[in-house]
């Protein structure tokens, strides 16, 4: 998306999103709005542990209490805002290919995911659980290793991982919760589970 025609549809969710209460886009997506005065305030909600705070009626981004957040981190979000409905856990791990559109998606984000994990710790499991442990993991029960993250307050993210053997390459995937798309537009959780392999591989150090 060129950045004039980006910068239009940003602009777009702010209009909608103004028209919104803010206390129940807040409840919608599991932030904590904080008034400040009439009609202003701030919105704060955590992202991979990371406290972010969005400005009402502003939706200006920064993290922690000042710090201007990058425009990609603007964007999502917005985006998060204006999708989120409320919609409970399924508890149900989905493919980014089961998300609406995500096939289209699906072999790049596999490439920039599971693929990567997989060349960065090379069968090496207990480098990748600390990794894990480090980045706010929790053991799920799945494949041969699995940690749940929390990406945002309603959206959580699954890593699994096979060793394979000797007929079978070992593999990975980072997998969603079946009410993802609820939340996000499918190509901004497959941002998600991008930021999650950068976030295990600098916790790793490979």
């Amino acid at each position: 998306m060129e950045h004039g025609v980006e910068s239009k549809v940003l602009d777009g969710l702010v209009a909608m999103l103004k028209k919104k209460d803010p206390e129940k886009l807040g409840l919608l997506c599991g932030a904590r709005y904080v008034p400040e005065k009439e009609g202003a305030g701030l919105l704060e909600i955590d992202f991979f542990d990371r406290m972010f705070t969005i400005t009402v009626p502003g939706f200006m981004v920064c993290e922690g209490p000042s710090k201007e957040a990058v425009p990609h981190l603007r964007a999502l979000f917005l985006y998060h805002l204006a999708t989120a409905d409320g919609a409970v856990e399924e508890k149900r791990w989905v493919a980014l290919s089961e998300l609406p559109g995500g096939a289209f998606y699906n072999a790049a984000y596999q490439g920039y995911s599971g693929n990567r994990i997989v060349k960065a710790f090379q069968n090496d499991m207990q480098s990748l659980k600390r990794a894990a442990r480090r980045a706010g993991g929790t053991p799920e029960p799945i494949g041969d290793l699995s940690f749940r993250f929390q990406a945002l307050p309603r959206v959580p993210l699954c890593l699994v991982y096979w060793q394979g053997d000797e007929e079978f390459s070992p593999s990975a995937k980072v997998l969603f919760d079946g009410s993802a798309s609820r939340y996000l537009p499918t190509d901004l959780c497959a941002f998600l589970g991008s930021t999650l392999t950068e976030l295990l591989i600098k916790e790793a150090g490979v």
